[in-house]
């Protein structure tokens, strides 16, 4: 990008890949991990909730990142981490009783939680490009 910044998508199907390629990309510099909440009401632009499917997520991505050799990790990180790996038992069960999730439910979109859960299924890498995400596998 043009002010320096590489930005990434990550979550709960694709951790591993995020991390492999955010080593890769920081060549020894320091990496940001930043959840990214969601919106209250998505058609009048409310205000920002905290939502546990992103620390969840974050939590993934954190939790790759220490299996590494990454041993200056911020205590927010390896919080994170571990707020994942204590809840990864629970996943679907905690996906489906959160704000978003229950959203989801009523409006018949189970499946799409089911798909979230999936840990470590996707080697997909989203780098923000211009303003659309893009595969930097394919880039």
């Amino acid at each position: 990008m043009s002010d320096g910044v590489t930005v990434l998508a990550g979550c709960l199907r694709n951790a591993s890949a995020i991390v492999k390629a955010a080593l890769a990309v920081a060549a020894g510099a320091p990496i940001g991990l930043i959840p990214a909440g969601e919106r209250w009401d998505v058609t009048t632009g409310g205000p920002l909730r905290p939502g546990i499917e992103d620390l969840l997520g974050a939590g993934a991505i954190a939790a790759a990142l220490l299996a590494t050799d990454a041993t200056d990790a911020s205590s927010e990180v390896r919080l994170a981490a571990m707020a994942f790996l204590s809840a990864v038992a629970e996943l679907s069960s905690l996906l489906e009783g959160c704000s978003s999730g229950r959203e989801l439910i009523a409006a018949g979109h189970r499946a799409d939680i089911e798909l979230a859960t999936e840990l470590e299924r996707s080697t997909a890498v989203p780098l923000l490009r211009n303003g659309v995400f893009e595969d930097k596998r394919r880039a």
